[in-house]
């Protein structure tokens, strides 16, 4: 464990035993540590990364490896997480009850296992997450908001939210979210909802790449002429049963996916509008 002030930690390699990823090591623990930099170290087959009550630090140009938690913040503000690498953790970055964040330009891809997530978010609010390369996880970002929530602003921008089973997973309500000049690309799912009810409010939803759009553009000015919705079909299943996910891209599947959209039974869930979806690819460009 750490608790330090104003100092450097880098240049390090960091590793545990090779036991099973819960029997392992935390290869970082931080505890009411403050305005600390860690930069250019390698975290490899270790459990956790954590900061715990930690304020003003950067986490900068580090590589995450084959851990659980790779980098786990929680209670702590006004951090900054820049241009690291993560790829086969089980959860890449996990943010809980953290104010004011920037996560950008990091590269966050193939995290493991079924439930593998690339960004995991829990009460956060002041979250700026941009300019990242999200890819080939399970659940690219896990939202989980309450109903009662006031004044959690979560801007996600200008992001490359690609080829994951699910692009963005809310768990109880949509709301308080920014959602801007990202692109969705080769995703089973773009948005996904854990739970029935509540309503999607107080979001912003614009200039997005949706690879599923097919609307026009008479004018040419890049943006569709109508707005990108996404419903959420009462016959779509897969949506909470895993199990029947499996069987996704069968042609009994996309038969179904098919009708309930031609000719749905019950009227779907609006889950997000994109007012101003854009026509030709984003191009994701990380500096």
């Amino acid at each position: 464990m750490f608790r330090g002030f104003n100092s450097i930690i880098s240049n390090n390699y960091i590793s545990s035993k090779d036991k099973e990823i819960s029997q392992r090591g935390n290869a970082l623990k931080f505890y009411y540590s403050n305005n600390n930099l860690i930069q250019n170290n390698i975290v490899d087959k270790s459990r956790d990364v954590t900061f715990n009550y930690s304020n003003n630090n950067t986490i900068k140009n580090n590589t995450f490896i084959n851990n659980r938690f790779a980098l786990h913040l929680g209670n702590s503000h006004n951090n900054t997480i820049e241009k690291n690498s993560y790829k086969y953790n089980s959860v890449s970055i996990m943010l809980i009850g953290a104010k004011n964040t920037t996560v950008i330009n990091n590269s966050i891809k193939s995290s493991k296992g079924a439930a593998g997530i690339g960004v995991m978010l829990n009460g956060v609010s002041g979250l700026n997450l941009k300019k990242n390369i999200i890819k080939f996880n399970a659940k690219g970002i896990y939202i989980d908001s309450k109903a009662t929530e006031i004044g959690m602003k979560r801007d996600i921008q200008h992001n490359d939210i690609s080829f994951n089973k699910e692009a963005i997973r809310f768990h109880l309500v949509i709301r308080n979210n920014t959602i801007s000049n990202n692109k969705f690309v080769g995703n089973i799912d773009d948005i996904v909802k854990s739970t029935e009810g509540y309503r999607s409010d107080s979001n912003i939803v614009e200039y997005n790449y949706w690879d599923r759009y097919s609307g026009f553009d008479k004018n040419e000015d890049n943006i569709g002429d109508n707005p990108y919705s996404i419903y959420q079909y009462a016959s779509q299943l897969w949506q909470y049963n895993n199990k029947i996910k499996f069987f996704y891209a069968s042609p009994i599947m996309s038969l179904l996916d098919f009708l309930s959209k031609l000719a749905p039974f019950i009227e779907p869930i609006l889950l997000l509008e994109d007012t101003k979806p854009l026509i030709k690819e984003y191009n994701q460009q990380l500096s």
